[in-house]
């Protein structure tokens, strides 16, 4: 099965779902889904959105990315992408990255901790990785990402550093 693309967004940043709806997600190759996820609402999802039963704020993010996972697990797919609303993906580049070589894959944050963390606006986990951030404790703070990588680190799958993931920091 695909690939899913699981872009967090919240009911607060609608403008950055369509920003990337009017952007790059028109763009996305065979092979690929994706889904905006956002917390639960009283009113109708759009098509491409699912709302799930989890905390909505930035502190919930691991709660959240946790739901995401299941979501895609229950759904079929062998790997995902957790995409934050505010990245510019370019779809069929990402697709030939070798993500699918790798348990777990992002561009490494070089901040000197003694288990590699990816930066959180992209990182790809497999269905291995998937199965076992499903059923893991949730840390106490909001890092998705050092929750994953330490989570993951415990169970023997290192952080594969992809160095073409980049964080656009200004000119």
């Amino acid at each position: 099965m695909a690939t899913l693309l699981a872009i967090i967004n919240c009911h607060g940043r609608q403008g950055y779902s369509n920003a990337q709806r009017e952007t790059w997600i028109p763009r996305i190759p065979a092979g690929l889904d994706y889904k905006f996820f956002l917390g639960p609402s009283v009113i109708s999802p759009k098509q491409d959105e699912v709302f799930l039963n989890c905390n909505d704020t930035y502190g919930g993010l691991p709660n959240k990315v946790q739901e995401v996972v299941r979501w895609a697990r229950e759904h079929g797919y062998e790997s995902m992408a957790k995409i934050d609303d505010d990245v510019v993906l370019k779809p069929a580049e990402f697709l030939n990255s070798g993500f699918q070589n790798h348990d777990f894959t992002g561009h490494t944050n070089n901040d000197r901790a003694a288990v590699k963390i990816p930066w959180g606006f992209l990182y790809t986990l497999s269905k291995k990785a998937m199965e076992i951030m499903a059923n893991a404790p949730l840390p106490y703070d909001f890092n998705d990402e050092a929750w994953c990588a330490n989570t993951l680190a415990q169970h023997g799958i290192p952080l594969h550093h992809e160095p073409r993931y980049v964080l656009h920091r200004g000119k």
